[in-house]
């Protein structure tokens, strides 16, 4: 498989678990069970709490849009990302949570070590797949620091921007992966945190999606991670993950980024894909600009032409 597909896959990935995992946002995995004891296995499965069925969140909307930041000014430009994130608040989206939207405001989370900037890093991974890793690294962390400054977030997103560029660039998923994430970890001298979640995600106890760390950046790191180790196709782990609820939203679309990574575009189900939309205030904010007044708003080309064009950039 080229780098090529396995970069659509890993954008394509993010957007349908986004929009599949914001059916169980917030629920308990055991409540679930008891709803849906067959799991989630539709975009239209539960009526969500916020948006339409299939329609992305801000998890997908910051990525689409650091992308285009990035390929309109060729390169990647700190000030230029956060500009456009700004503007884009501007059209008022409805699907931001409060503390994200704040720390794109004015001032971003310093204390926070929440796994809000991780989604976004996906375009981040495929521009830099072509780089050097010092590069990727630097763009990742500042990436990271428009709204999280914690070293946690920011070693984590370059964990998971390692973990993508590794699997575009040489399909690598399972042990191998998580052995190569460990070799990093050591080599750039992550928080020490970091290497003890990769070596727990080999263990057979499963992680809970409950509790107040359920939206740490460390607990989507070891979920994401388990699930790919624990199933064998990017429906069964998305499935998996969707059903735990907690921070599901996010630990799909960051699980669905790297398993469609992994396994390819053609592995993620079709009546997914077929179900997914952007959101009014995207779509607003992309035509507003001369550059985009005819973009293609299907997400499953504008997957395929962002990873096209930020692999050749």
């Amino acid at each position: 498989m080229e780098a090529l597909e396995r970069a659509t896959g890993a954008l394509l990935g993010l957007f349908v678990g986004d929009a599949l995992g914001a059916q169980t946002e917030g629920m308990h995995e055991s409540d679930l069970l008891t709803l849906f004891p067959q799991g989630i296995e539709e975009m239209y499965t539960k009526d969500r709490i916020v948006g339409d069925c299939g329609e992305i969140t801000e998890r997908s909307e910051l990525a689409i849009l650091l992308a285009q930041s990035m390929l309109l000014s060729n390169r990647f430009d700190t000030d230029n990302i956060t500009a456009t994130y700004r503007n884009w608040l501007g059209e008022n989206p409805s699907l931001v949570e409060a503390s994200l939207k704040a720390a794109l405001e004015s001032v971003p989370l310093v204390k926070s070590e929440s796994n809000g900037a991780l989604s976004r890093i996906v375009p981040v991974a495929i521009y830099g797949s072509t780089k050097q890793t010092k590069a990727l690294l630097d763009m990742a962390e500042q990436a990271c620091m428009i709204t999280h400054r914690s070293q946690l977030c920011i070693d984590s997103n370059k964990t998971y921007a390692l973990a993508l560029v590794e699997s575009i660039n040489e399909g690598t998923g399972g042990e191998k992966l998580v052995g190569y994430l460990k070799v990093c970890a050591a080599k750039y001298h992550f928080d020490g945190r970091i290497p003890a979640i990769l070596n727990s995600v080999s263990k057979s106890n499963a992680a809970s999606s409950v509790g107040k760390d359920k939206d740490s950046v460390l607990h989507t790191l070891q979920i994401v991670l388990k699930t790919l180790l624990e199933t064998s196709s990017f429906e069964a782990g998305m499935k998996q993950i969707v059903k735990k609820g907690g921070s599901a939203c996010s630990n799909a679309a960051i699980y669905g980024s790297l398993a469609g990574a992994f396994y390819g575009p053609e592995a993620i189900p079709d009546r997914w894909v077929a179900e997914l939309q952007a959101t009014d205030s995207l779509t607003r904010f992309l035509r507003k600009q001369s550059a985009h007044r005819r973009f293609n708003m299907n997400l499953e080309t504008m997957a395929s032409d962002l990873a096209t064009r930020l692999l050749k950039n």
